[in-house]
């Protein structure tokens, strides 16, 4: 618990946790949006999601670049600010979204977190002692552990607290009998999974209604997820540009 003691490593391993929250919650009902709403193979909604993957890819060597010449108290909050873009950016989408309104949110989603990745990774293990370095390396993994599996639960609960208290509206909002709205309102937990509850005996133009109106609801918890992201990488972003001080040389500690 000394490593604590260092406000550089203590907020490093509070950002890193924010990070991998954002990123795997993310994702994770990203896949849900792209295979059950817009109706695409596992392959083609991995293939949509590259430029996330990439970017990520390319934004490790350039945080740790800017991270060395200048410390973790610009990149980091630099990656956090790109996320909260990219969540806010999400905020525009619906069920009908064209792909070029989804590629520039994953760019800057995979920039952010790459960017912070590096620089949490120098906050953590370039403030612990030497004799402790393992120890901080087990922390930052622990963290992100932490985060990716609350972001996970976090963001899939609130998107099902979402659909909830919304699916019924849109279901008649769509044009679905307000009997049979009442009806579908019991298959929430598959809409918060992507899934619209039609069946075989409904008609061409209900089986329509319910789609459209399964696809809002769905929705309407992505943007209860995404602003709840955009607020966490923002705050991230506060703390690390405030609780980082610049030391000698320029650099964050």
């Amino acid at each position: 618990m000394r490593l604590f003691r260092s406000p550089a490593l203590t907020i490093g391993t509070i950002v890193t946790a924010v990070n991998f929250f954002v990123l795997l919650g993310v994702i994770f009902f990203l896949m849900l949006y792209l295979q059950n709403v817009r109706g695409l193979t596992p392959v083609e909604a991995g293939v949509r999601t590259l430029p996330l993957s990439l970017a990520t890819v390319v934004a490790s060597p350039m945080g740790a670049a800017l991270t060395e010449r200048f410390g973790p108290r610009l990149s980091m909050p630099v990656g956090m600010l790109l996320q909260a873009v990219a969540s806010v950016w999400m905020l525009t989408w619906d069920a009908h979204s064209p792909y070029a309104a989804m590629w520039p949110p994953f760019l800057a989603l995979g920039l952010g977190v790459g960017m912070v990745m590096s620089a949490s990774s120098d906050a953590i293990v370039g403030n612990a002692p030497k004799r402790d370095g393992g120890v901080a390396g087990g922390l930052q993994a622990t963290a992100l552990q932490i985060g990716g599996a609350l972001g996970t639960s976090v963001l899939v609960s609130l998107i099902s607290a979402r659909v909830g208290a919304t699916l019924t509206g849109e279901l008649t909002g769509a044009g679905v009998p307000a009997a049979a709205a009442r009806g579908l309102g019991e298959a929430a937990d598959a809409v918060a999974m992507g899934v619209a509850p039609v069946s075989d005996g409904m008609t061409a133009q209900l089986r329509a209604a319910v789609v459209e109106g399964s696809g809002s609801a769905f929705m309407n918890g992505v943007h209860a997820a995404v602003l709840v992201t955009a607020v966490l990488c923002a705050a991230g972003a506060l703390l690390a540009a405030v609780g980082l001080r610049r030391g000698p040389g320029g650099a964050g500690h």
